[in-house]
């Protein structure tokens, strides 16, 4: 997934709070602009890279069995990727979730402060008043369903 280094990023911060930060930072977002092709203008190509195998000169360092050769032909989900709008199209897609949930969080915060209002709450008890808690709860007055919507039953009795 695509948002999985970024939790994990985030996670671990939390976990470990010692962890260089910057550092993986750095390393997600260099990754994530050779992902896209960014740095294809710098870095070798896989045919330059393929043609450097083939040299008589590395036989000793490509036989190996810890040498990775240069795959022969080229992934088309990564070659999708270089398209130059792929990119921006990322960029919009990772702000977008960003506003999202800072938004859900400020929601979350305004619900916790200020509770949902009195028309969201209305059929919740909260808490009991003083002159309840002394008295037990009568079981034997008829309920309506309606006012225990989203509530767990009735006690017999308040301990």
């Amino acid at each position: 997934s695509v948002a999985y280094p970024w939790a994990l990023l985030i996670l671990l911060q939390f976990i470990m709070p010692n962890l260089s930060f910057m550092g993986h930072l750095a390393g997600i977002l260099t990754g994530t602009l050779q992902l896209y092709g960014v740095f294809d203008v710098i870095l070798p190509s896989d045919t330059y890279l393929q043609k450097l195998e083939a040299l008589p000169v590395l036989d000793r360092l490509i036989s190996l069995p810890t040498f990775v050769p240069t795959p022969a032909s080229s992934d088309t989900t990564a070659n999708n990727l270089h398209d130059p709008s792929a990119l921006g199209r990322a960029i919009c897609h990772g702000f977008g979730t960003v506003t999202k949930f800072l938004c859900d969080v400020a929601e979350t915060i305004k619900v916790i402060l200020f509770g949902r209002g009195r028309d969201a709450n209305a059929n919740a008890q909260l808490s009991w008043s003083s002159q309840t808690r002394s008295q037990s709860v009568d079981t034997t007055e008829d309920f309506e369903d309606e006012d225990w919507v989203g509530l767990p039953a009735p006690r017999s009795s308040i301990v």
